[in-house]
């Protein structure tokens, strides 16, 4: 109205403001006297609780083999974000556990993470009788690594979103570098951490490295066909008979890595672990030299390989991520106190051999056996002679013998 008369302000009562509460309906979070949650009914209507629930029961009901593998891929996926643990851990409280990256040292686990509430899961189980060789390190046979997502560094810099998985087997299978030494007993893995096998388990070493590179050739071929078929568009030529052809085979390639996984992950080996210091890295390769002293290399390589040396390591290049005998120190084939005799089952050979010899033996009568090729006439003796024989001449006794590189070193050795 005019300049006097305005407008009576209204001023709510409590009994006002409760019936506008009631009013509004869905807009409020919950209703005071049925006890209902908004936000629990509109859940509700937007999801099924059945599917809800299906899905957090097939969780609970996977094996500890479908977990153990949905861990390797989820470790795979977040390589290179490994961290391994400190070896003071154990003389540290719970909440001072130190993980060291390959960047990155003295990282703590994040207060919300369960490896924090229950830190026992990370605890270093052994069965073994003491300290590695560099005294700090523990030989076991359960090693764990930790995978995590991101890297958080508030005052002080955390893990987070973690998952742990078994150190030899994860790193030999995702690791961009693996170096051995010449027995295969010690590795390095991308440059930063050292696995070390028992004195005398260099065979154990090699079988190890060759049953990884088998998984990581079938698992990259499986990888690249199952993408090369993704971007291939199909064609009017029956892809419906073609495409169940692929699948039953790609079905039974991927069961054989699956279980072939399965049997990696579930090798018992005692090893060390240890993360090298600054020191030992720049000091870690033999460097660029002629190296002739290979005995390993023929088991190592394939048919389809082509072993190489390393123009800057050493060693042999067998593979775009392993290099045979390339690091210093320690390196050697095992000592003649551990030849023993021993009889091939298959070929009847009795003589005195190493255990690194003799699984090389076994593998080489064990290939033999399931593809014997049948004498024919007119081909001559080297061309008969198995893939890793080849024809050796030996100054001592000047006999032109076929032989594998194992039997060259034994063949040298019996002179001696």
């Amino acid at each position: 109205g005019g300049g006097g008369g305005g407008r009576r302000r209204k001023v709510l009562r409590i009994e006002d403001e409760e019936s506008l509460s009631d009013d509004e309906g869905p807009s409020g979070a919950a209703d005071p006297r049925s006890g209902v949650d908004i936000q629990d009914v509109q859940f509700q209507l937007r999801h099924d609780a059945w599917e809800l629930r299906a899905a957090a029961s097939v969780t609970h009901r996977m094996s500890s083999s479908s977990l153990q593998l949905l861990a390797m891929l989820v470790c795979r996926g977040l390589y290179p974000q490994l961290a391994a643990p400190d070896p003071y851990n154990t003389c540290r409280t719970d909440s001072e556990q130190i993980f060291h990256t390959a960047s990155k040292p003295g990282l703590l686990l994040h207060p919300t993470s369960v490896f924090n509430s229950d830190p026992d899961l990370l605890l270093l189980k052994t069965d073994g009788d003491g300290q590695g060789t560099d005294g700090t390190s523990v030989w076991s046979d359960r090693h764990q690594l930790l995978a995590f997502v991101s890297l958080l560094e508030t005052n002080k810099p955390y893990l987070v979103n973690c998952v742990r998985a078994p150190a030899l087997q994860t790193l030999l299978l995702v690791a961009r570098s693996v170096d051995t030494s010449l027995d295969c007993r010690r590795l390095v893995l991308d440059g930063w951490l050292q696995l070390e096998l028992r004195e005398g388990e260099g065979d154990r070493g090699v079988e190890l490295v060759s049953s990884a590179m088998s998984l990581r050739d079938s698992w990259e071929r499986l990888l690249t066909e199952q993408l090369r078929r993704a971007e291939r568009p199909e064609g009017p030529e029956g892809p419906e008979e073609r495409g169940a052809g692929e699948r039953r085979r790609d079905r039974r390639e991927m069961e054989s890595l699956r279980q072939g996984l399965l049997d990696f992950l579930a090798v018992k080996v005692d090893y060390t672990l240890r993360v090298l210091t600054g020191l030992e890295r720049q000091h870690l390769y033999l460097g660029p030299a002629v190296v002739t002293d290979h005995p390993l290399l023929p088991t190592l390589g394939a048919a389809n390989r082509t072993p190489t040396p390393h123009p800057t390591k050493g060693g042999f290049s067998v593979t775009h991520y392993l290099t045979y005998n390339c690091l210093g120190g320690g390196g050697r084939m095992e000592p003649d106190c551990l030849r023993t005799f021993w009889s091939c089952p298959t070929c009847d050979l009795h003589q005195p051999f190493t255990p690194t010899q003799r699984w090389l033996h076994q593998r080489e009568c064990g290939g033999q056996r399931e593809t014997p090729a049948a004498p024919s006439e007119g081909v001559s003796e080297p061309e008969l002679a198995g893939g890793l024989q080849r024809l050796y001449h030996c100054a001592e006794c000047g006999q032109d013998l076929m032989l594998t590189a194992p039997q060259i070193l034994l063949h040298r050795h019996g002179h001696r």
